[in-house]
């Protein structure tokens, strides 16, 4: 990703600004399909019987966290639409190292929680890749434009 910061521009960065409007609506739009995917799987897992109840496996903490890496991600593009060449490509590559890191803190749950199962920690992680794929999905403009 760095290699394809073009080195030509100052750290002020001479690419057009993203329209804040159209990126915004994309975020939005993230948004909600990621929350009404994880609503989903949540609905999912205790009817599947698939892991004992957890509290982090409830709608609260799920909405809150998907909100915070659905706006974070959007916030990511914009900038990476400024500083970099080809910020589409990059911002894959990126949410894909950022879904990968985003399985430690499930697997520090499982391994230092007492209450967390393996089965409820798969399920967190599980909740990560809604989001991930709507995300690289609509937030990237040559994507996105295909879509809408």
């Amino acid at each position: 990703i760095v290699a394809e910061v073009n080195s030509d521009r100052s750290m002020a960065g001479t690419r057009p600004a993203i329209d804040r409007t159209a990126l915004a609506r994309r975020g939005v739009l993230a948004l909600v399909l990621s929350l009404l995917a994880n609503y989903g799987v949540l609905t999912v897992i205790p009817q599947a019987e698939l892991v004992a109840a957890y509290e982090h496996l409830a709608y609260p903490p799920v909405t809150l966290w998907t909100t915070v890496g659905v706006v974070g991600a959007t916030a990511v593009y914009g900038l990476l639409h400024r500083y970099v060449d080809d910020p589409d490509r990059a911002f894959v590559r990126l949410a894909v190292v950022a879904l990968l890191v985003s399985f430690v803190p499930d697997i520090g749950l499982y391994l230092f929680d007492e209450e967390a199962t393996a089965g409820a920690a798969a399920a967190l992680a599980v909740l990560h890749v809604p989001p991930a794929v709507v995300c690289i999905a609509v937030l990237p403009e040559r994507i996105s434009e295909r879509l809408v």
